[in-house]
């Protein structure tokens, strides 16, 4: 087994341990397990039931799986793409002279969600859980096989290109936008071919635009004309690196780019807030309105100002900071000015390699909110990178793991750039783990605030919440969701080790799978639980976006177990992998409370 597989089984069975397990059935765990285990020992999950949601529409299977690096897998999906596996959820499929193959979907995250009139516009991306393996990996990965997840081992093999689709919710019918791209023209074709999955998507009067990053580099977007269904064209912005948000403030339509060559957490990229200023005879015209220290992730509009969480920023920030814009009534001018940093993760975390990118932001009854985002293992490369002289023996590198990780928080705001400017920390820890260089140990400090969490600890009381994904407005409150990465042990650990690992700690970790959806009815009670296992799917690791329209939120979910594909498997109970669309309502008579403003990412 490669190296890094068997750091991660070690580090994931000991905090399945410290989470499970309270003193004194450990005597000699370390001050970190400790900390884990005293903090986050007993869970228990409860929900309310006072929203309904359905599955409007599921990814198919569009590949039959033969084996790892059977040039046969992706022959079959270049075969059939953009058209989904002719045998769907049929077990074995076949392909040529192959047989005995097992449906694969690739499509895995609705990534990019917006509305026009009564339709849904949305872009996917592939494989995204082997892909992010491939990169924390730094080029050291393997092939990986389980019972409900297949990796090639690189990002080459992995790849597949995204698909765009149109939802209309009124006659309840999902129709595949992807052909008309790659009959458009070969320009158009070779643009979506090479595109990494569609991050973003806005629209404004008769234009959807959904955007993603080139493997050959840069930002490609595609237009549609929202009005006649029908494709515009595309264009490749070289001189930008990621594009994630788009948001309407008082009918204008922004969006947040990365404009260096490096972007990721830790990174110092710069980005941009651009304007569009385009329609349907020249749809990717823009202008520059500001500028941020950081790859802006999420924007959100909040007493007359914009405001931008970053993945990277400025130098001691600790991967994240929080922009705001001039104040304005109408639209942003056009401004190349950097924008001041109002917030920043140092502010309030004490160790530097448990760095978080920016998570998703919303202003709501009077404050700000705000929160951050941890993939689970950046810390301990960070960790590793900030601190090369640590041991790295397996208990070590545990042991940093545990110290370095971070569960999502979430903060709140008022006043920004003001004498009077207020933080609050809602969900987070008081004491946080430190290294110490010089004697090679963790200890517990304060955190930077000297506050406790008004509500509760970090992860909204669950260890596995390292992402809060999206945050919306609909029917008067403030939804939540969350990218938990429990059901990622279920995989990597319980399918290879499971008669070796005790039931108690199996049954602990299961009572976690599933993204997490909350509501906040208002700033003066901690949010509530929607659901907890993934809207009825444990495999829906992420609730990955939202939007609202005519009286019902609408959830895109993440989700990248490619081989769970099997609707008769009594072991997984009609669970199935690939991305869905939610729509969810009120549980009672469908009212919808007063209306929430401007949607972000609109």
């Amino acid at each position: 087994m490669h190296k890094k597989t068997i750091l991660a089984v070690t580090v994931i069975v000991a905090v399945l341990l410290s989470l499970t397990f309270a003193q004194p059935a450990f005597t000699q765990q370390t001050t970190v397990e400790k900390y884990w285990s005293d903090n986050y020992g007993t869970f228990n999950p409860q929900t309310t039931n006072e929203y309904k949601w359905s599955v409007l529409a599921k990814a198919p299977p569009d590949e039959c799986f033969f084996g790892l690096r059977d040039p046969n897998n992706i022959a079959s999906f270049e075969n059939y793409y953009p058209n989904p596996l002719p045998s769907g959820y049929t077990h074995p499929c076949s392909f040529g002279t192959e047989t005995n193959g097992i449906p694969k979907v690739n499509q895995a995250y609705i990534w990019g969600l917006t509305k026009h009139g009564k339709d849904l516009w949305f872009g996917t991306i592939s494989n995204t859980l082997c892909l992010v393996i491939e990169e924390l990996a730094l080029g050291q990965s393997v092939p990986l096989q389980e019972n409900t997840l297949a990796c090639e081992g690189s990002v080459e093999a992995d790849f597949r290109p995204p698909h765009i689709y149109l939802y209309d919710t009124e006659n309840n019918t999902l129709t595949d936008m992807t052909p008309q791209v790659l009959s458009k023209s070969t320009t158009d074709k070779d643009a979506l071919l090479s595109t990494v999955g569609l991050r973003s998507a806005g629209s404004f009067g008769d234009v959807v635009i959904l955007g993603g990053i080139n493997a050959y580099g840069g930002v490609t977007m595609f237009a549609f004309n929202a009005k006649t269904k029908l494709y515009i064209g595309t264009e490749t912005f070289s001189e930008y690196s990621n594009v994630r948000q788009w948001i309407v403030v008082n009918r204008e339509l922004y969006v947040g780019v990365a404009n260096g060559t490096q972007s990721g957490l830790f990174s110092n990229t710069s980005g941009l807030i651009l304007h569009w200023i385009g329609d349907t005879t020249n749809p990717f015209n823009f202008e520059q309105v500001g500028r941020v220290l950081g790859d802006p992730a999420y924007l959100t509009h909040f007493n007359d100002s914009l405001f931008v969480s970053t993945w990277g920023g400025p130098s001691g920030s600790y991967g994240t900071a929080l922009f705001m814009s001039p104040q304005f009534k109408n639209k942003l001018p056009a401004s190349t000015a950097t924008w001041p940093t109002v917030w920043q993760l140092s502010d309030f975390e004490a160790e530097p390699s448990a760095g978080a990118a920016g998570g998703a932001i919303a202003g709501f009854d009077g404050w700000l909110y705000f929160t951050t985002m941890t993939p689970p293992g950046a810390q301990l490369e960070q960790f590793n990178f900030l601190y090369p002289s640590a041991p790295t023996d397996t208990a070590s590198l545990a042991e940093d793991f545990l110290g370095s990780y971070r569960p999502t928080e979430m903060f709140r705001g008022k006043n920004f750039g003001t004498p009077n400017q207020k933080i609050e920390l809602l969900y987070g820890n008081n004491l946080l783990p430190k290294y110490d260089p010089g004697s090679n140990t963790w200890s517990l400090v304060p955190n930077n605030l000297n506050q406790s969490p008004k509500w509760g600890l970090a992860g909204y009381n669950n260890f596995f919440n390292s992402y809060t994904w999206w945050m919306q407005k609909f029917n008067g409150e403030l939804f939540i969701g969350t990218f938990d990465w429990s059901y990622l042990l279920f995989e990597s650990v319980f399918d290879q080790y499971g008669s070796k690992i005790p039931p108690a700690v199996i049954a602990a970790a299961r009572s976690y799978e599933g993204a997490d959806l909350l509501r906040l009815h208002s700033s003066s009670h901690a949010p509530v639980a929607v659901s907890l296992d993934g809207m009825g799917n444990f495999s829906n690791y992420g609730i990955r976006t939202m939007v609202k329209l005519n009286g019902n939120l609408y959830l895109g979910t993440a989700n990248p177990f490619n081989l769970l594909t099997d609707p008769t498997s009594s072991q997984y109970d009609h669970k199935l992998g690939g991305w869905e669309l939610i729509r969810l309502w009120p549980n009672i008579n469908n009212e919808c409370g007063p209306d929430d403003g401007d949607d972000n990412g609109q």
